[in-house]
């Protein structure tokens, strides 16, 4: 189906009548007429100068008149845009396991809820901005940049030439012109040159109280040709940008890229994966900032550091960290290691990692202890809901899992550089998360006895 735009506004007024542009703004000359806002003289013909609209605003007006036209050039090119991204798809699909993670994991984990049933984990302040904000898809931005770089073969200026810009432009027609004015008569286009003597000139022109010449004449097709590539141009970034990124169709597959085979990382809201190998991944999901109460023990001694003096409480910070389902793929298909863990060594009750003062010592381990978990009932589940359910229920061990009669691996006791005050946790706005919490049976491992968190 032809696309080809129809001829703009001021190229179907210009062979009719001359048409000056001077700082993006529209002229129309007409001969022997009285003097408006310039005048002009052509060899033996005389002008007179009236402004008619902006540049940007007749291709506003042209735009509106022609949603025809861009209606078909939009579709055409949504197929062109389409036909690239499926290929990509299609090479996606031989990677077994990351094809499984985005389209059998990843739609487990959009739109949960976290263990108290509420929308959302409470997170840090400067982490609201990161996740309200949708992410830019690195497809379309990739997409623009290379519509962006794109140039044209047309001109319409001598080479050597290289002329200053007259003024910045901001429409297509003052892109097109390099921010040059001009006078277009005859199917000819004539580069205006500022002059303190314009008599002297066969052709030369007055507005708004600044004289004109002209040089030499050059066919006006080069122009025609360079607006047509700069108008398309817009309509395709202005399409990717505005329409694209929202269409179903796109959003069903726009994560289903190429830059996804090669990324070592991807990040999509507090979940993601990282790259080991092209057949195995870390699929992962964001544990935020917590502070976890001593509910086993209540010392003795009074200490105004981690320790609330009227009640004996204490309570132990942790920062946030990610955990972690490995998933590979071999001859038997998609193999996944139902034991999570965390991406770097993380001291916690139920990772064993802690550091005791006295002596020094530290134990490392990044697997998450999970008690009497039962991976069993995992296999009632399809495979991808199982990842993205181990990866919340092990996210909920860490945050809520520390409850009276649990034998951990290591006590909060022994984490004393992690004590930290009820005024320093009111300040931060952080949340206690073992404390008034009824988890649901079916996504939580602990209860009110002792489940086996064993060493």
């Amino acid at each position: 189906m032809n696309t080809s735009p129809p001829s703009f506004y001021l190229f179907s007024i210009a062979s009719v009548a001359p048409v000056v542009v001077i700082d993006e703004r529209l002229f129309t000359a007409e001969e022997n007429g009285s003097n408006a806002e310039g005048y002009m003289k052509f060899y033996n013909s005389s002008y007179s100068l009236r402004e008619s609209m902006r540049a940007d605003a007749l291709e506003k007006i042209f735009r509106r008149h022609n949603q025809q036209y861009i209606s078909r050039l939009e579709e055409s090119f949504y197929r062109e845009a389409l036909k690239e991204v499926k290929k990509s798809d299609e090479d996606l699909k031989k990677n077994k396991a990351l094809n499984f993670i985005l389209n059998n994991v990843f739609p487990h984990l959009r739109g949960r809820v976290d263990a108290t049933g509420s929308s959302a984990v409470k997170i840090r302040a400067r982490e609201k901005k990161e996740y309200s904000e949708e992410k830019a898809d690195p497809y379309i931005e990739s997409l623009i940049k290379k519509i962006s770089s794109e140039r044209c073969d047309a001109r319409f200026f001598y080479a050597d030439e290289n002329p200053e810009p007259d003024y910045l432009p901001t429409s297509i027609l003052g892109k097109s012109l390099m921010g040059t004015n001009v006078l277009i008569k005859d199917q000819n286009l004539y580069k205006l040159i500022r002059t303190i003597r314009p008599d002297g000139w066969n052709v030369s022109l007055s507005a708004n109280g600044v004289a004109y010449r002209t040089s030499n004449e050059i066919s006006l097709k080069g122009l025609e040709e360079l607006f047509r590539f700069n108008f398309e141009k817009d309509l395709k970034i202005q399409f990717l940008k505005e329409k694209l990124a929202k269409d179903t169709e796109w959003r069903r597959i726009q994560s289903n890229v190429k830059s996804l085979i090669n990324a070592q990382e991807y990040t999509e809201k507090d979940f993601g994966f990282r790259r080991r190998s092209s057949s195995e991944y870390d699929v992962f999901l964001n544990v935020p900032e917590f502070v976890l109460k001593d509910v086993d023990r209540v010392y003795g001694w009074n200490d105004s550091y981690g320790q609330d003096r009227r009640s004996g409480e204490s309570y132990y910070y942790f920062d946030g960290t990610k955990v972690c389902v490995r998933v590979s793929c071999s001859e038997r298909g998609i193999d996944v290691q139902y034991t999570p863990f965390t991406t770097t060594a993380y001291g916690h009750p139920f990772t064993g990692l802690y550091g005791r003062r006295e002596y020094g010592d530290e134990v490392s381990d990044k697997s998450i202890c999970m008690g009497n978990y039962s991976v069993s009932r995992l296999t009632r589940l399809d495979k991808g809901h199982s990842v993205a359910k181990l990866l919340v229920d092990a996210k909920n061990v860490l945050m809520y899992g520390y409850q009276p009669g649990v034998t951990p691996r290591v006590h909060l006791s022994e984490f004393s550089s992690k004590k930290m005050s009820l005024s320093e946790i009111s300040r931060r706005g952080l949340k206690v998360t073992n404390t008034a919490v009824e988890p649901r049976e079916d996504t939580q491992v602990y209860r009110r006895r002792r489940i086996g968190y064993g060493r």
